[in-house]
């Protein structure tokens, strides 16, 4: 009926930055990012402060409105995926592009998912280069799938790059869809590309925990 509903826009008091990629995990949970970009770059959000002063990986649950931080330990937390029936959680660290001397993480963290959905085993899965990991799909069989400059890269679930998609354009986020659910969508600078592929998201896949 068009009417917008705020599920959620805070933690402990304070506002949340700027809520980038979010998922939806099977249990109806909603897990999100929250880096900064939204509040220090004005063309893309509103500017302003972090009020609880960091930038972290949330979960929320929609049935009993309580919203807590997963992960805590990415400096500038961007694109999230689940693996195929939810053992592993990724997400992509773009600190660098805020950075204009070139530091900061460009690379994708892999956590193990345990009972009450709590993260462990943070480590780093695998560094992109060039670019970052802006947006991130798993497919079916649990490769991940990433933008990286003007490509998109796939990896293995043990973090070999196995394949490589070339891109007019940088790339800015992923998605698979269309009738089969393979043809992956490449969101880039000015345009929407697609390809077909003979895989489909991880989250046709998932079993029910």
């Amino acid at each position: 009926d068009g009417r917008v509903t705020t599920l959620v826009d805070s933690w402990n008091g304070h506002r949340l930055n700027s809520p980038n990629d979010v998922i939806v995990a099977n249990d109806g949970a909603i897990w999100f990012t929250d880096p900064p970009y939204g509040i220090v770059q004005a063309h893309e959000g509103h500017l302003g402060e972090r009020e609880y002063g960091a930038n972290f990986v949330f979960r929320f649950d929609p049935s009993d409105g309580v919203i807590k931080p997963v992960a805590t330990d990415l400096e500038e937390p961007n694109g999230l995926a689940f693996s195929p029936g939810e053992q592993v959680l990724y997400v992509s660290d773009t600190s660098v592009a805020l950075r204009s001397d070139g530091t900061g993480n460009h690379h994708i963290r892999a956590y193990d998912v345990g009972p009450g959905y709590l993260l462990s085993n943070s480590r780093v899965f695998v560094v992109i280069e060039p670019g970052v990991s802006d947006g991130l799909r798993v497919d079916h069989l649990g490769n991940v799938w990433t933008s990286s400059a003007d490509a998109v890269q796939v990896f293995s679930p043990g973090g070999v790059l196995i394949d490589r998609i070339p891109v007019p354009e940088v790339v800015g986020n992923i998605c698979f869809g269309g009738e089969q659910g393979t043809t992956l969508f490449i969101a880039a600078t000015t345009s929407i590309y697609s390809i077909e592929t003979t895989v489909t998201d991880a989250t046709r896949a998932r079993v029910k925990r």
